[in-house]
């Protein structure tokens, strides 16, 4: 199952990779870094307590098209396996092109998870993957 959703999401996100690989990312300033460390929390824990109108509330166009709220729901076994959210250990902002790319690694009761999290210059939400 854990595949499964993984895999849902690097097809989403693979344009991004891409770019993030190729184009290497340039770092931010605290302010920004800042910004959009609060958005990215955001994310995770719209996730963590299944608000997932919330989420798309924030998706650009491509988002809205192909992460639904059912394919959100798909990754509840994966957070409910991990157990209570505890804490972000560590996070980082990058700017790729016109992105910020936000990686944060959560600590929960029975696992850690990475959220990777795009938003796009309109700040709206651009890219999810977790792992």
């Amino acid at each position: 199952m854990l595949k499964k959703l993984v895999k849902v999401f690097f097809i989403l996100l693979t344009g991004l990779i891409v770019t993030a690989c190729s184009s290497g990312g340039e770092k931010v300033d605290e302010k920004t870094a800042k910004k959009y460390e609060a958005k990215a929390e955001d994310v995770v824990k719209n996730l963590n307590h299944q608000e997932y109108s919330k989420m798309i509330a924030q998706f650009d166009s491509k988002m809205k098209k192909s992460l639904t709220e059912e394919k959100l729901k798909e990754l509840e076994p994966t957070i409910d396996e991990a157990g209570a959210y505890k804490s972000i250990t560590k996070s980082s902002v990058e700017k790729i092109e016109e992105m910020y790319k936000v990686v944060l690694v959560t600590k929960y009761e029975n696992a850690k998870l990475t959220y990777t999290i795009s938003f796009n210059d309109k700040d709206q939400l651009s890219g999810l993957y977790v792992k």
